[in-house]
């Protein structure tokens, strides 16, 4: 006798994903997926297939749909999530304090910008202080005010990351009035100095203090230097009685020893002299010492009791002035 039997293979299990929650696919550029894997009770291992975009490089959010087939008829799907978003702020290079010397300024852009994701960093700048503007790109063109402006710096890249850095452009004016008193000029500003002959148009050598006694009449200047800049004063005249020419000048062969002092002083003449005046002025113009009735050839001074610093002694007979500086010690 004879007997059939059917054989029925028919595979009616879905493939199984091999991790139950895929992770989340990240980055601040772009961001990429690798296919995952499924198990299947009768393909062994399944490879994942989806229609969507493996890799994403615009900043948001998106979902890529996964399919595993088992090429019987069974399939399963699973979902991961994409986020492309960029977390990080530009980068530059921090300026440093500026001193403007006239209220203009150069190459104060900020430099070395960069982004990690984007190439079209805009930058805006804001002025506060002593001067007040909003701008794009380059504060340099701006002009200054006297004082102190804060510039202001933000960069963004355009995915909602910004960064800021700050610095100080300092313009402060230098003072280049002179007072002149008891014919000795002295500077108003602070700095350093520098004594100019505006007839002879050159500078006077060793005159270098904030105070300057001319011994011939004529016109003078002192240059100011504070803090990198540096400006020149108007020409001041002195032509006085008080003043005479060097070549005809009776007082020519005095001198002052030693100098610097420490508080004794000799005033030594060349030649007799008979009643000659001394006085001592300080840097501001203020009298300090008088001596009357200096005779001969050496006579001794004793100004051991006045401060320390830069001062202008004034010899003078009836028609002649001579002025020589004295530094104590």
């Amino acid at each position: 006798s004879t007997q059939n039997q059917n054989v029925i293979v028919d595979d009616i299990t879905a493939p199984v994903a091999n991790v139950s929650s895929l992770l989340d696919a990240t980055g601040e550029c772009s961001a990429s997926v690798i296919a995952p894997t499924a198990t299947d009770n009768c393909a062994g291992t399944i490879t994942a297939t989806t229609t969507d975009p493996l890799t994403y490089s615009a900043q948001g959010s998106y979902i890529v749909h996964w399919t595993y087939a088992d090429g019987n008829g069974n399939s399963s799907t699973q979902d991961q999530n994409v986020i492309v978003a960029d977390t990080t702020s530009p980068t530059f290079t921090i300026l440093s304090d500026i001193v403007s010397c006239d209220g203009h300024v150069s190459s104060i852009a900020p430099i070395n910008v960069s982004d990690n994701c984007s190439s079209n960093v805009t930058v805006a700048y804001t002025l506060s202080g002593a001067t007040t503007a909003i701008g794009n790109n380059d504060a340099s063109n701006e002009i200054f005010n006297t004082g102190t402006t804060v510039v202001t710096y933000t960069l963004a890249d355009g995915n909602g990351n910004s960064s800021q850095f700050s610095f100080n452009v300092s313009y402060q004016l230098i003072d280049v009035t002179v007072t002149v008193n008891q014919n000795v000029f002295t500077a108003n500003g602070t700095g350093t100095y520098q004594w100019f002959d505006c007839t002879n148009n050159v500078s006077i050598s060793g005159e270098t203090s904030q105070s300057f006694a001319p011994t011939v009449n004529g016109d003078y200047a002192v240059i100011v230097s504070n803090n990198g800049c540096v400006d020149t004063s108007i020409c001041n005249t002195i032509s006085n009685s008080g003043i005479s020419s060097q070549t005809m000048n009776a007082l020519m062969g005095i001198s002052i020893y030693p100098n610097p002092t420490n508080g004794i002083i000799y005033v030594n003449s060349t030649s007799e002299n008979k009643n000659l005046n001394l006085s001592i002025v300080d840097v501001n113009g203020k009298v300090v010492y008088n001596h009357s009735g200096l005779n001969g050839k050496t006579n001794m001074i004793d100004i051991e009791k006045l401060a320390q610093g830069v001062y202008f002694i004034k010899i003078n007979n009836e028609h002649d002035q001579k002025i020589i500086k004295l530094v104590k010690q």
